[in-house]
């Protein structure tokens, strides 16, 4: 699901924040180590506390990125709301 994540949304967000096209991941460590670093922390292990911070760095850097073109509607709560679920 991280996999996923990466892919086609953190990546793409990454690339339009850089003004490349949003098309594809490949290359992406071409746009330097900052990103590089950002999406390794996106990365888990097969352990359950891995897992959560790697969920919590996904937020984050969604966050981050969704400030560049922010939502029309923003939903009550969000993303607080989701913190629980991220702990181990």
């Amino acid at each position: 699901m991280l996999g996923f994540f990466r892919e086609q949304v953190l990546g793409p967000m990454l690339l339009r924040r850089h003004g490349r096209d949003q098309r594809g991941v490949r290359r992406i460590e071409q746009l330097g180590p900052e990103v590089v670093a950002a999406l390794q922390m996106t990365h888990p292990d097969y352990e359950a506390k891995s897992v959560s911070v790697a969920l919590k760095a996904s937020a984050a850097l969604y966050l981050e990125l969704r400030s560049d073109a922010p939502p029309d509607r923003i939903t009550p709560g969000m993303p607080e709301a989701l913190v629980p679920f991220f702990e181990v």
